[in-house]
Formats: C-alpha cells, structure tokens, sequence
C-alpha cells in the first residue's frame, strides 16, 4: 500500500501560520491539549469539506503539534482487510505510540473495507479474509482522521465511528488575501511594494473560489508571468494581475469559459430547471465534476439554485450572461 510517513516540520506548516478554518482549529484544540496531557490516543477525526481547503495541511499540523508518527494515504488505496493490516503496520513502523492515520478520500473506500474498520477503530481489533482462513489481530491504540469531500458515500456506522466531526468551510475574502500577499512576499520579484503586492493579492484573492489550492495555484502563474520579462522590472501589483487574468480568459469572479458554458445552457432551458444528467452531455463534463468544481462557486455567487427538477438560473446570473454579451440584452427579443 502507498504511504507517506511524515517526520519533519520542514513538511508542515504551524497553528502559527496557517490561516482559516479557526471553528475547527479551536474544538480540535480541546482534544489535542487533553490527549497529550494525559498520554491518551486522540479521537477519530472527520474532516467534511470542498477540496483545497486546508484539510490535509490541518491533519499533519495536528500529528506535529502531538509528536505522533503521522500516516498519509488515499482512500482508494484501502480495498481489504489485508491492505488495513498493511497500513496499520506502517503506522506502527517505528514502535511509537498513538499514531495517527491520515485518510483522504476516505469515502474512496469500499462499502465493505468501511465495515471492516468498525471494530478496529472501537475494539482495536479485526479480522483479515487469507482466502482459506480468517485471522483476527489485536491492535494498539490509534487515530484515524479522515477527509472526503463527498459525506453521503461514506457508510453511516462508519461516520459514527469518528467521534469528532468537523466542516471546513470555503476562505473569506480576507483570508484569501492574506494567502496570496504571504506567497508573494516569501517569493520575491524586482523592487517588492506592499501596498502594490497587495494589490494583487487582492486580485488573486477575488478569483480563487475560497480555495487555498487555487489562490496559491493563481499566484504562482503571476510569478511566472512577471519573471518571463523580468527586464521591464515589474514586480507583483494589480495591472500585472489583470493582465495575467485577462490574457488567460478569468474574469473578476473568477469564471472561465466552462462555468458560461455551464450558466448559458442552464438559461437555454429558462424558466424551467434543466436535468444534470442533461447538462453533463451538453457541456461534456461528468456530473461529479459539475457538483464539485463548477456549481460550488456559481451558488455562492448566487448565479444559479438547485431545485428538485434540476438546476435554475437566477437574475444575477442572467444578468452576468449579459455583461458578458453571451446573451440578447432583452430576453423576449431574439436573433432567428
């Protein structure tokens, strides 16, 4: 099975400096500073969220904060009993107490592995199928902190095993600056200006969705945008950053072509609601994809509403398919 075991702090980041998600960080903190005054194994953990926002950095920051050998893996990657015997094994590798085992995607796993956890995380036992025989193993104390992005295919005695269940929500505004101007002041180009490194960091900010994947992802591209003619001597500032985004087709929320795509073949079916299924054929996107990635950002800018007979577009999206001339201006006048 592919682990990864952390034992450095030049791998994680602090309570110091990572930034959101501070509902989560203050009731998971409770725990942490009992379990390590007691010497006792920290609770299962349940990380419940979009992706990119801070859950998989929030695990290892927690295993540092502890001193515990820190385990991560992926959810697909546990198919049977044997392979939780493998993954236990490597928590245990170095004989230290009250591991801690990252999960992400845990709803990944299959129905059936999920079962297979259930005793193993209360009784600290289980039981391994080897084709002719049956095996149970005993199992020192350990934690399991999971993350999925997708709550409902995790099994329920499953869930109700993690005894601590947490949401991570999207990054504010103000967050989201905060990410982009620390990226690039720890990434320097040409004579650095803060008010106009903020600046930009404003602009990053407002086109990242609330995720700390893409506001580094986004800042990243400016660095390289500006170093590729680095003669001119501009650094980080709001015309280099528009810029970029102008060049590269993302407007001043953030949208791309797929996410118009998405909200003119939603009007395309107004006033009625138009089916997912429908609309994954007619942009080419899977459904997943269209739940995760595009329609997240497109509710919280109120564009669009799920309803029971599908997805709807609302006055504001209409109205952003106009100021983008993808639409007739008057919607009872049309070209034939």
């Amino acid at each position: 099975m592919k682990t990864e075991a952390i034992k450095t702090s030049k791998d994680l980041l602090n309570f110091d400096t990572y930034i959101g998600q501070q509902q989560v960080i203050e009731k998971a903190d409770i725990f942490i500073k009992s379990c390590i005054n007691n010497n006792e194994t920290l609770p299962h953990m349940l990380f419940n969220g979009p992706g990119g926002v801070g859950k998989t950095s929030l695990a290892g920051i927690i295993s540092k904060s502890m001193n515990r050998r820190f385990i991560r893996t992926i959810g697909h990657n546990i198919r049977s009993g044997e392979d939780i015997l493998d993954l236990l094994n490597d928590a245990f590798l170095e004989n230290q107490a009250h591991p801690i085992i990252f999960i992400d995607e845990i709803h990944l796993i299959p129905s059936k592995a999920q079962q297979l956890f259930y005793t193993a995380m209360e009784d600290w036992r289980f039981v391994v199928d080897h084709k002719d025989r049956e095996t149970t193993y005993e199992v020192d104390p350990f934690t399991i902190i999971g993350a999925t992005t997708n709550l409902e295919k995790l099994e329920s005695p499953f869930v109700s095993r993690f005894v601590l269940q947490f949401e991570f929500k999207h990054y504010s505004i103000e967050e989201s600056i905060k990410i982009a101007y620390n990226y690039f002041q720890n990434n320097p180009i040409g004579e650095m200006n803060d008010v106009k490194c903020m600046e930009a960091s404003v602009e990053v900010a407002t086109r990242a969705r609330g995720i700390a994947r893409n506001i580094i992802n986004l800042a990243y591209q400016i660095k390289h945008y500006i170093s590729s003619d680095i003669e001119k001597n501009v650094t980080y500032n709001k015309k280099s950053a528009k810029v970029y985004f102008k060049i590269f087709e993302i407007d001043d929320n953030g949208l791309i072509e797929i996410d118009y795509s998405y909200l003119k073949n939603v009007y395309s079916n107004f006033p009625e609601p138009i089916g997912l299924d429908y609309l994954s054929s007619l942009i080419t996107r899977p459904t997943r994809f269209i739940r995760t990635r595009i329609e997240p950002w497109l509710l919280t800018l109120g564009y669009i509403k799920r309803t029971k007979k599908g997805r709807a577009i609302t006055s504001d999206g209409i109205e952003a398919l106009r100021r983008n001339n993808l639409i007739e201006t008057n919607p009872h006048i049309r070209r034939s």
